[in-house]
């Protein structure tokens, strides 16, 4: 009777290693689709980037030609950026939830009234 339950669970031993090498095989896959997609990616920003660099270039370069300081036209855009962002962070005061009370309040407008 020892040996025939001995070899149950090596038969079952042998099952659950064939499924994990089924898994491991599996993810093993997955992980070298994920690496080939992260270099596309990663050759696609670096086309965008050498693109909008091209771009800012040529940009100025217009700017230039037109008697626009691209630099100071720049550096105002990026100073009323930040003034608009920490107008905004100032007029949305947070709730307990970490919500602002405009997201709360469009929130309770939108749901369905009791009563209705």
């Amino acid at each position: 009777m020892g040996l025939g339950s001995t070899a149950k669970k090596v038969q079952k031993l042998g099952d659950l290693a064939e499924k994990l090498y089924a898994q491991l095989k599996d993810v093993r896959e997955r992980v070298i689709s994920l690496e080939r997609q992260v270099e596309e990616s990663n050759e696609r920003v670096s086309a965008l980037e050498t693109d909008s660099e091209k771009q800012l270039v040529l940009l100025k370069a217009i700017a230039e030609e037109q008697g626009i300081d691209a630099d100071q036209v720049l550096a105002d855009a990026a100073i009323d950026e930040a003034e608009t962002d920490a107008e905004d962070a100032d007029a949305e005061p947070a709730t307990d939830d970490g919500t602002s009370s405009d997201e709360e309040s469009s929130a309770s407008s939108e749901s369905p009234s009791a009563d209705a």
